[in-house]
């Protein structure tokens, strides 16, 4: 043997192909190297890059059209020549900035019509509002009262009463400002196609100069005017038709009657699969678990839910209009702070002010005092905080003398032949609120004192106990108020001052004030200040455990109630000590919330709910016949008269219920007890008159907050990383100009899928924006501000699932602990200058965008009913509730009046009550609309859940908004005339107001049908037919870009043909993509794992999950902050959670060599960058934990990326302005990474196999199997890295550029490439390291199942050059599609590439090993033969189950692939 010649190279010869398949393909000069394709040339412009070029322009456009019109007056008048210097100057400052692509022209006109039009729009809009006949605003703009002057005028109400009108109007109005604002050069359509008329052409320039070319430039102005006004005409009847024209259509006989047939047979084969289902076994279980768990009912009656959820929409209301009248007070005293120094120069600071009107507000001065020294207006905006804080504290002495009155009602019975039983309180429930309310009628009779004092020792008494230390008796707030209380005590004893009772007595007056006398009992400091803490904390429902117990939803505010001591008023240093609350913005809102969350929550407890309470005697026996009352109230002598206890006594002995037994016999029906009733307290208890009474759980779920983490160390971590979470999604999403545009057109689009696009019906959308969209406090109008209260009470506002989601995070068990002081660093971060203010306006961008869209989704929903009704000629009383009667009966309202705010309209609290049609557009929009409130239960624990949950709670209003529009739809559409309408209207209005409710279902389900389906893909289409992109070029797209891009609609910017699309993604502005994308997922991924040749098993196992694991993302995804965590944290130590400084996409932030300090920092970097404001990571962001400049920043210093991006200014501005993100699909430089994630699969699959045959417990049987495995393995890696180069070469990238990135970037092996490249199958072989380390096994004594001599080396060999060259499984669906699929040959397998190396039926010849272990001299092993191309396999006998894996699984999966390999 040769010295270097290896023993075992001819056996492990990989059985290759004879020549390098990659020779053919780029035949080359020798040596000459091979070149890639030529870069393609850029576009000087993208199209958001031109799109950004067309915003900037506009404006000096609108400006440049604006001063020619100027020019054009003078040119005309005096004959100078000062239009063409002006035309030039204005085309000069364009010139490097002006769009030169389509794109960028159309948004200049877009956006310049925009600037100047939308003021207009909104001005005929109201004017419109008002001559319909509807409320004028009382506007404080002149602009606007202009606007609804001429509504009211006749000429207004003649020109914009009628559809035709108002779009005539309109035109008019386009014409004049398109003429006024064009610019010189603007062209027509008529300029570019010929079938329009030849007078809209517009005029050459030919060298006119002075009055001609003056008289040139306004002839065109006046043909821009002209078509402008056609276009607005016709786009507005367009519009309308569009949105009106569904509704027509299906007002036609035919279609009508066709549309609800089909419309009722949809709703029957629903309720048809609903009874089937019900009737399975445990159906009815599961569903009530479902409707805990998922409804926004939690499961419990519909209509109490309503009632509650009006109770916290009637509060919301009063609350939002406190916030107004202080905010205007603030205002009003800022302006005169400042008119005070501007008048006299005399500087009075805002502490000074604060502390006057504090003064005032408690009695200590008068109304002279404040007129005198900050004038009338701060005199009338603190009117009017006093007037709603009096109009409240009526509702409350009411609410008294009624409780009082009963109670004392209650006592006279106590002389009756039944008495009270011994020790009932008969007296201190009804003296209570005597003694209150006559403590309210002083107040209100001594009018110098306008709101009660408080104190952080009754409104934050957690805060005020740990704040006191164990020595605060020796502290100088205790003693300053003991001192000057033994003053006070002895103001008519001087004498008797100091005494050490006069001490005593004082010390044990303050003590018992904040409620500490247990320390003169002897109770040490530190122990009475523990006690009383974890006394409140247990009342609050913080014991200790993980979660607190769950509290009242509605807030008694008994507080208010307590009797007050005349030494409180009169001694300052007590105050001081009981922390009294000095700030009068401070004081005012939390008099005025507590007022109006007590009087409507116990309004609602005693004069609503309790009316359904039923005695427990009663109640216990209809709960086992099936029923499940509302309320059950047990035996009690304190809320019952004698007669009424010894009658519900008697009646429990007569059924054998012991009265001991009932708590535990309602417990187990699933009840629940709400609180203690407290027989001493006005109020009742927590919860009012239902304290102590047991309501079905899922009421309890409903009547109390969820639960909340505590003070336990473990809910202390959940609370901190749960704040860090908020506070990251906070400055990632609200302040994003991007976001916010998103949310606006997203917002607009739900309309339209609603049914209530805009213009389609008389709605004030201008006032519902100027509710929204301006501060409350400058919400000084009175229609607007009753606007805005019946929105709010209606429950539509306030609701915006972003912000209220986040509010949950960052107060989820902050009052405590650590994570108290966590969210104080968080407060403070936030509080930064600038910062705040920025967050405070996009907050309110936020909610206000959000609240405009529900508001104008609520008028539309009510415009549509009016026209129902007006449309069937129902018009008095008695027929409208007959109409309102079926619509119920139809399961189109759940319900027509809402006792909550009837009773509160009652009671006298203004603007309370809705009308029927105002209820049911009310509960619809917060059915189709997504609204916080209406989330389940289990939703919001996820949203709440560590670490997963990126905003569920969208996900999950999307299906249900989605949902409830095709119920609703669907619903309207099969509605029918029952004979009970017909008796009540007659058979002609019946059919008038069925046929008028069906069309607006199919308006429904039209719009429903646009924003979901055909808008989207007919963009997407547009795209493709403007870029010259095919549909399997689409395809093979969507198998390229990200997973999370997995069936999203996809808007094509620009294809280069060569492997580079620039694309974005139309689902950002989507509402409902998550459902729809979820299904285009699953349909992708079907055709996806049909191009891999799958079976229809795999594919529809393949699509079903695609659109399972779409649906579960934002369910089971990392938050944001906890995924930068995980990144950054090393593995070691760590197990399961660190990721050693790699991202879930791979990406590097440190590295295994860098020194502590570096992953320390980069670590810190990465995770800081998620909780950085959006705005500011347009200058710099943290990528892979280093600070770079960010896209803003780069585009204006001219600075590429980190793989040469380029970055523009225009673009940048496009992005925030339209809300898309161009991305790109680069793949002349990106390829390579399907050749990198190849590699290591590749890899490990070998190492597998390997590993199998190194075990010493191995036999050949199992050798064979893992090696077959590995190929299976191998052929379906190599299977997919063929459908990327199918996909690369179908989107144009050349040969050349795939195997530029596949051999010389992904450092694949050429041959290797080549072969796969052809759509073959290029197996491995067994390499010769694998035999040496068993050699190796055997010379370390090691004992091994098999030997050396029988390791089936030849097999496996053999089984790699059978399959050697076989189709890959895209070549063989190819070929099938094509029916190019050869019959499969039968006998031997030829030229077999091991043939020479091997001989014999199983046993080695020639052992190449034997000279490591006799010594003998071998010949030289024999050359192996060049392979030929593989025919198409041999049928063979099916394998030997043994063969084909261990288990019945892998025998299947395998078998099939053995099958498809050999043609059968």
């Amino acid at each position: 043997m040769a010295e270097n010649e290896d023993p075992l190279a001819d056996l492990f010869a990989s059985p290759e192909p004879a020549v390098d398949p990659l020779a053919d393909l780029f035949p080359t000069e020798a040596g000459a190297p091979r070149t890639s394709d030529p870069e393609p040339e850029e576009d000087d412009e993208g199209v958001i890059e031109s799109i950004g070029r067309g915003i900037v322009t506009a404006p000096i456009s609108v400006a440049q059209g604006l001063v020619e019109l100027g020019a054009i007056g003078l040119d005309s008048a005096f004959e100078t020549d000062t239009l063409r210097p002006v035309t030039d100057w204005f085309e000069g400052v364009k010139e490097n900035i002006e769009p030169t692509g389509t794109a960028g022209k159309v948004t200049e006109e877009v956006v310049g019509f925009g600037l100047g039009f939308i003021p207009i729009a909104g001005w005929l809009g109201r004017a419109g509002h008002v001559a319909k006949g509807g409320r004028a605003l009382s506007s404080s703009s002149k602009f606007m009262k202009s606007a609804e002057k001429f509504g009211g005028s006749a000429a207004g109400k003649k020109l914009l009463s009628s559809r035709a009108g108002l779009f005539g109007t309109t035109a008019v109005a386009t014409g004049v400002y398109e003429g006024m604002f064009s610019p010189s050069g603007r062209e027509t359509l008529s300029d570019s196609v010929s079938m329009l008329p030849d007078a809209l052409k517009t005029e050459a320039y030919e060298g006119q100069t002075g009055g001609a070319e003056a008289g040139r430039q306004f002839r065109n102005k006046l043909r821009n005017a002209a078509e402008a006004s056609a276009m607005s005409a016709g786009f507005d009847t367009l519009l309308y038709g569009l949105g009106a024209g569904s509704r027509e259509i299906a007002k036609l006989p035919v279609i009508n009657e066709t549309l609800s047939l089909a419309g009722r047979g949809i709703v029957n084969s629903f309720d048809l699969v609903g009874r089937g289902a019900a009737k399975v076994p445990g159906a009815q279980r599961s569903k009530q678990v479902f409707d805990k768990y998922f409804s926004s009912t939690r499961g419990a009656d519909p209509a109490v839910v309503a009632s509650i959820q009006d109770v916290e929409g009637l509060t919301k209301a009063q609350k939002n209009k406190a916030v107004r009248f202080i905010s205007g007070y603030d205002n009003s005293m800022k302006s005169a702070i400042k008119a005070i120094k501007k008048q006299n120069g005399t500087k009075v600071s805002m502490e000074e002010a604060e502390k006057d009107i504090y003064n005032y507000l408690v009695g200590g001065l008068g109304d002279d005092v404040i007129i005198n020294k900050y004038g009338n207006a701060v005199h009338k905006e603190l009117g009017k905080v006093v007037e709603f804080s009096t109009d409240l504290e009526d509702i409350l002495a009411r609410q008294l003398e009624d409780l009082a009155s009963t109670e004392e009602r209650r006592l006279a019975s106590a002389t009756a032949q039944v008495p009270f039983a011994p020790g009932v309180s008969v007296t201190g429930r009804g003296s209570a609120a005597r003694e209150a309310l006559n403590q309210m009628k002083a107040l209100q009779q001594n009018r110098r004192a306008h709101l009660s004092r408080m104190f952080e020792v009754h409104q934050n008494p957690i805060k005020f106990y740990q704040e006191l230390d164990e020595n605060f008796m020796e502290q100088a707030p205790f003693q300053d108020a003991v001192n000057k209380l033994m003053v006070y005590n002895t103001r008519n004893n001087p004498a008797a001052f100091g005494s050490a009772q006069n001490k005593a007595n004082a010390e044990r007056l303050v003590l018992d004030i904040v409620n500490l006398g247990v320390i003169q009992e002897g109770t040490a400091p530190k122990v009475a200040i523990k006690k009383r803490l974890d006394l409140i904390k247990s009342q609050m429902g913080n014991n200790g455990a993980l979660t607190s117990e769950r509290q009242p939803l509605f807030r008694l505010a008994d507080e208010m109630l307590i009797s007050r001591k005349e030494l409180i008023t009169e001694v300052p240093a007590v105050r001081a000590f009981m922390g009294e609350v000095t700030d009068p913005k401070a004081l005012a809102i939390n008099t005025l919330n507590n007022l109006a969350e007590t009087t409507t929550a116990f309004d609602f407890y005693r004069n609503i709910f309790s009316r359904q309470t039923v005695a427990a005697g009663s109640a216990l026996s209809s709960i086992r016949n099936g029923a499940r009352p509302l309320a059950v109230e047990l035996p009690n002598p304190s809320q019952m008269t004698p007669d009424e206890y010894a009658s519900e006594i008697d009646l429990l002995t007569q059924s054998g219920v012991r009265i001991e037994d009932l708590e535990d016999a309602l417990s187990l029906e699933g009840y629940k007890k709400l609180g203690e009733f407290n027989p001493d307290a006005p109020l009742g208890g927590q919860f009012g008159e239902m304290s102590g009474k047991y309501v079905p759980a899922e009421i309890y779920d409903n009547l109390t907050a969820p639960v909340t983490l505590t003070s336990h160390p473990v809910s202390q971590l959940a609370s901190i990383v749960n704040q860090i979470k908020g506070l990251s999604q906070k400055q990632l999403i609200v302040p994003n100009v991007a976001s916010r545009v998103r949310d606006f057109v997203g917002n607009q689009l739900m309309r339209v899928a609603t049914g209530n696009a805009p213009s389609m019906y008389n709605q004030d959308f201008a006032g519902a924006a100027q509710v929204f969209l301006r501060d409350a406090s400058n919400l000084t109008d009175e229609g607007l501000a009753n606007l805005k209260f019946k929105l709010d009470a209606a429950g539509v506002t306030d609701s915006n699932i972003l912000l209220q989601a986040i509010k949950q995070y960052q107060t989820e068990g902050s009052a405590v602990g650590a994570a108290a002081k966590v969210r104080k660093g968080i407060e403070k971060y936030e509080g930064l200058p600038v910062m705040k203010q920025v967050m405070n306006f996009f907050e309110r961008v936020t909610d206000g965008v959000d609240g405009y869209s529900k508001a104008t989704v609520m008028m539309g929903e009510e415009s549509k009913l009016n026209e129902v009704f007006r449309g069937a000629n129902i018009d008095n009383p008695d027929d409208f509730g007959s109409a309102l009667n079926w619509m119920q009966r139809s399961g189109l309202a759940t319900r027509t009046r809402s006792e909550v705010l009837d009773f509160a309209a009652e009671e006298g609290r203004p603007s309370s009550r809705l009308s029927p049609v105002e209820i049911i557009a009310a509960d619809r929009t917060k059915a189709i609309m997504p609204t916080y409130s209406q989330i389940g239960t289990a939703v919001r624990t996820l949203d709440r859940a560590l670490p997963f949950g990126n905003f569920t709670s969208f996900a999950s209003e999307n299906i249900r908004n989605m949902s409830n529009i095709l119920n609703l739809g669907l619903k309207e559409l099969a509605t029918a005339v029952d004979d009970d309408l017909i008796a009540e209207l007659g058979e002609a209005r019946a059919k008038a107001l069925v046929r008028q409710t069906r069309a607006m279902g199919a308006q429904r389900l039209t719009g429903l049908l646009t924003v979901a389906a055909i808008t989207p893909k007919a963009m997407v289409r547009a795209s493709m037919n403007a870029t010259g992109t095919t549909d399997e070029q689409m395809d093979r797209l969507h198998e390229q870009v990200a997973e999370y891009l997995d069936g999203h609609d996809l808007i094509i910017l620009d294809n280069d043909g060569e492997g580079n699309i620039q694309y974005v993604d139309l689902s950002y502005v989507s509402p409902y993509g998550f459902v729809t994308d979820s299904i285009s997922a699953g349909l992708r991924a079907y055709s996806e794992k049909g191009r891999l040749d799958a079976s229809e098993a795999e594919q529809l196992a393949s699509g079903a999950w695609s659109s399972v694991a779409s649906l579960a993302d934002p369910f089971s995804s990392e938050s944001i902050v906890f995924e930068r965590i995980r990144d950054a944290l090393p593995s070691e130590g760590f197990p399961g959670i660190g990721r050693g400084g790699v991202t879930s996409t791979g990406a590097k932030i440190y590295t295994d060599v860098d020194d502590y300090g570096t992953k320390v920092s980069r670590g810190f970097i990465h995770v800081m960058d998620s909780l950085a404001p959006a705005y500011l990571k347009l200058a710099g962001e943290g990528k892979k934990g280093v600070i770079e400049p960010g896209r803003l920043t780069r585009a204006m210093m001219n600075t590429p990326g980190a793989r040469g991006q380029d970055y523009n200014e225009y673009e940048e501005l496009a992005r925030q302005v339209t809300g898309f993100t161009p991305m790109e699909l680069n793949l002349r430089q990106d390829f390579e990474f399907s050749g990198k994630e190849y590699s290591p699969r590749r890899s490990a699959a070998k190492t597998a196999a390997n590993r199998q045959i190194l075990r010493a417990d191995s036999t050949p049987a199992d050798m064979i199997s893992g090696w077959e495995n590995y190929l299976d393995t191998l052929y379906r890696e190599q299977s997919n890295l063929y459908n990327e180069i199918q996909a690369a070469r179908t989107l144009g990238l050349s040969d050349q550029e795939i195997i530029r990135n596949l051999v010389s970037k992904a450092k694949l092996g050429s041959k290797e490439v080549g072969v796969i490249m052809q759509g073959n199958f290029y197996p491995g072989s067994a390499s010769k390291e694998i035999l040496e380390s068993v050699v190796m096994q055997v010379q370390e004594d090691r004992t091994r199942l098999t030997g050396i001599q029988d390791i089936p080396i030849r097999e496996l060999g053999q089984l790699s050059a059978d399959r050697m060259l076989q189709p890959l499984s895209p070549e063989l669906f190819r070929k099938r599609q094509a029916g190019e699929m050869a019959a499969p040959e039968t006998g031997p397998v030829q030229n077999d590439p091991l043939g020479d190396l091997f001989s014999g039926a199983g046993s080695i010849q020639n052992d190449p090993l034997g000279d490591l272990f006799s010594g003998a001299a071998t010949g030289p092993a024999p050359a192996p033969v060049a392979p030929q191309a593989a025919p198409a396999p041999a049928a063979t006998t099916p394998p030997s189950p043994s063969l084909l894996g261990g288990n019945l699984i892998d025998q299947l999966r395998n078998s099939e692939i053995a099958q498809r390999l050999s043609g059968q």
